[in-house]
């Protein structure tokens, strides 16, 4: 409840779902980064992912990062 939800698109471009008031909240604290919840991913990006996670080499995407 209250937790900042995200859907990553197509192209690995984060979509806010829920949680605008919070996050718009830490932007006004000047939080540098908060924890979401990934609801869901879409296939092409979710195919990415999963080629770099067989091949080891990475992306720019911070969806990507430490895989």
């Amino acid at each position: 409840m209250g937790e900042i939800r995200v859907a990553i698109g197509r192209d690995g471009q984060l979509v806010l779902l829920e949680g605008h008031e919070r996050l718009a909240v830490a932007g006004v604290l000047g939080v540098a980064s908060v924890p979401v919840f990934v609801a869901g991913r879409h296939e092409r990006w979710q195919r990415r992912r999963e080629e770099v996670v067989l091949t080891g080499i990475g992306g720019e995407h911070p969806d990507l990062e430490g895989l």
